[in-house]
């Protein structure tokens, strides 16, 4: 999915009118830059966030308010 279509899909959890948290939410999805969300980028940020060590969740953390 393209970023416009990531921020009206968060319109689900109320944060149709949060643009920059969404486009930082879609920046750390975007595993290789290419301004698409696939579902392999979903899966991979799935991951980290259900399965790593707390340094990998930081790490991740940090990249979405850096």
């Amino acid at each position: 999915m393209d970023r416009q279509r990531y921020r009206n899909s968060l319109g689900v959890l109320a944060m149709d009118n949060a643009n920059f948290l969404a486009d930082r939410m879609f920046a750390l999805i975007d595993s290789d830059n290419d301004g698409v969300v696939h579902f392999i980028d979903y899966l991979k940020y799935l991951d980290v966030v259900i399965n790593r060590d707390p340094y990998e969740k930081a790490k991740m953390s940090f990249r979405f308010i850096d």
